[in-house]
C-alpha cells in the first residue's frame, strides 16, 4: 500500500526528461573534470610522507568491535 505523497515531494521526483537536455559535450566535459581531479590526486607534487591523513573518528574501541564479531 503506497502512501500518498504531498505536492512538493512529487515535484522533486525526476521524470528522466532532464537527461534529454544534456548534450554529449556536457557529459564529456564532466568526465574530463572528474578524471582530471582523480589524476591530480595520484600525480601530486607532495611526497606521501608529508601528507597527514585525517583522524579516524571511530566511536568504538578494539575490544568493543571484537565483541561484535
Amino acid at each position: 500500500m503506497r502512501q500518498s505523497m504531498s505536492a512538493p515531494e512529487e515535484m522533486e521526483e525526476l521524470s528522466g526528461d532532464e537527461l534529454d537536455d544534456i548534450s554529449a559535450r556536457d557529459i564529456a566535459i564532466a568526465r574530463y573534470k572528474r578524471n582530471h581531479d582523480y589524476l591530480s590526486e595520484i600525480f601530486t607534487p607532495y611526497k606521501a610522507e608529508y601528507i597527514i591523513p585525517p583522524p579516524l573518528e571511530i566511536q568504538q574501541s578494539k575490544e568493543e568491535l571484537e565483541k561484535l564479531i
